[in-house]
């Protein structure tokens, strides 16, 4: 059971990898070209911050779970890592104000900027438990 486990673990790292790289590129994007309509952030940009949020909830029950069935993380610094990548887009959003849009958009993507790095770090020292890394 625990392999199984592991691996979806590890593959919705690599997920969250890939929506949060999005939604840094996104805004940057929308930065760079002020391409901010009214007063709501872009539509693109808070999907994928939702998808990323949401991943991480469910990534961060999946490793309670593991760690319920006695598995444990290479390194106890994952645990910090774990939360720091569910608590990143939350902690920006809470930031965020209606007046002020094109700011928003550099504090939701800088938030996402963090939960990249810090899924990051979580994948390397989470990773070798169970024998190493699911390919």
């Amino acid at each position: 059971m625990y392999p199984q486990l592991a691996s979806i673990h590890y593959t919705l790292t690599l997920l969250i990898l890939v929506l949060g790289t999005a939604a840094v590129v996104r805004g940057v994007i929308l930065f760079a070209h002020r391409r901010v309509l009214g007063y709501r952030v872009d539509t693109a940009l808070r999907w994928l911050l939702l998808a990323t949020a949401g991943l991480a909830g469910v990534e961060a029950l999946l490793g309670l779970i593991l760690l319920a069935a006695g598995a444990r993380p290479f390194d106890p610094r994952h645990y910090l890592w774990g939360l720091a990548v569910l608590g990143a887009i939350p902690l920006a959003a809470s930031f965020v104000r209606r007046a002020r849009v094109l700011r928003n958009v550099v504090v939701l993507a800088l938030g996402a900027a963090v939960v990249v790095v810090t899924a990051v770090m979580a994948l390397l020292t989470g990773c070798p438990f169970l024998g190493g890394c699911p390919h």
